[in-house]
């Protein structure tokens, strides 16, 4: 019932309290995710620098992938949704760090792919990922998408008084079309 790599460094005993607690009450909520965070951790840091201790704690008592933004916790459906990433033609796991926890003799530590270079032994993966430099980069886009759209937007508002708007809305709406293919083929 644990849903887990991270399930192997529970003792016997842990384990079946944790399953207990899952059938009981079900794996833990974003919501439930975001207070456990807020009340585990400095207030004054963003969630990007989540305590491995915590980070364990979680991956353990959920069954779904999570993406943290800043102090904001997202399902894998909503992150999607929220930020247009089907348009864009990205999966959130190319755009966000999938936090991992390495051990070494008894310890454990955060390790994700802007660790450093070195090549851990023993390495779990965890289902929480954390938006770091990649989803900054995207973010710059997609303000810039979304400016472009309120500006046509604007725009088109504007010629809704002119006689020809139905032309004026598609030589707006072709630009914009134009630009994001340019945007999105310019990887």
């Amino acid at each position: 019932m644990i849903d887990s790599e991270l399930s192997i460094l529970l003792s016997d005993e842990d384990k079946n309290l944790l399953t207990d607690h899952i059938k009981e009450n079900g794996y833990d909520s974003t919501h439930q995710i975001k207070n456990l965070i807020n009340k585990n951790s400095n207030p004054d840091l963003d969630f990007a620098s989540i305590d491995v201790e915590i980070i364990i704690m979680i991956d353990l008592r959920i069954n779904y992938k999570i993406f943290i933004i800043d102090s904001d916790i997202f399902s894998r459906n909503q992150v999607i949704e929220k930020f247009n990433l089907e348009k864009f033609k990205l999966e959130p796991e190319q755009l966000f760090n999938q936090q991992k926890v390495e051990v070494i003799g008894g310890d454990y530590f955060v390790f994700d792919e802007e660790s450093e270079n070195r090549q851990p032994k023993e390495l779990y993966n965890t289902k929480l990922y954390i938006g770091k430099e990649k989803w900054k980069d995207f973010m710059i886009t997609f303000r810039f998408m979304r400016s472009l759209k309120f500006i046509s937007e604007s725009r088109l508002s504007i010629t809704d008084f002119d006689k020809n708007k139905d032309s004026e809305k598609n030589k707006d709406s072709e630009y914009i079309d134009k630009l994001l293919e340019q945007v999105l083929d310019a990887e």
